[in-house]
């Protein structure tokens, strides 16, 4: 997993070393969001989710090279907020359910960290990003 971050903008990019392949391509998710520093609070003002399509080439590249783009396909966008004036340490309420399909008693969780959970497919690498920073 990649994550870049600026002074406006932070950026997660899960890459996988045994890569799928679709249709010639290697697909990445990428979650990215735009923060602004307000006094003591920070804010997300921008979040958005969207698949990255890589030649076999670019993805190559893309693991030792931040900047690589991937121009395969363009890229495809699940959901975008704009415009809005979310906390950074915003908690929400998450429902889930049990193996037996049962409801579990709701849950709250950082809405960054959900978001980045419903997506990504190695919950290990986030649980280790996340405990690094944390730690």
């Amino acid at each position: 997993m990649w994550v870049v971050i600026d002074p406006q903008n932070i950026t997660f990019e899960e890459l996988c070393k045994n890569f799928e392949v679709y249709n010639d391509m290697v697909v990445t998710q990428v979650v990215h969001l735009q923060y602004k520093k307000e006094g003591n609070c920070t804010y997300i003002t921008h979040l958005d989710h969207e698949y990255v399509f890589y030649t076999i080439d670019e993805y190559d590249n893309r693991m030792g090279n931040v900047t690589q783009k991937g121009t395969a396909k363009t890229r495809l966008k699940s959901f975008k907020i704009d415009n809005s004036r979310i906390p950074f340490d915003y908690r929400c309420k998450v429902l889930r359910k049990d193996e037996s399909g049962n409801d579990l008693p709701p849950e709250d969780e950082q809405l960054l960290c959900y978001v980045l959970e419903c997506y990504f497919k190695h919950k290990d690498l986030l649980k280790e990003y996340f405990q690094k920073i944390l730690s």
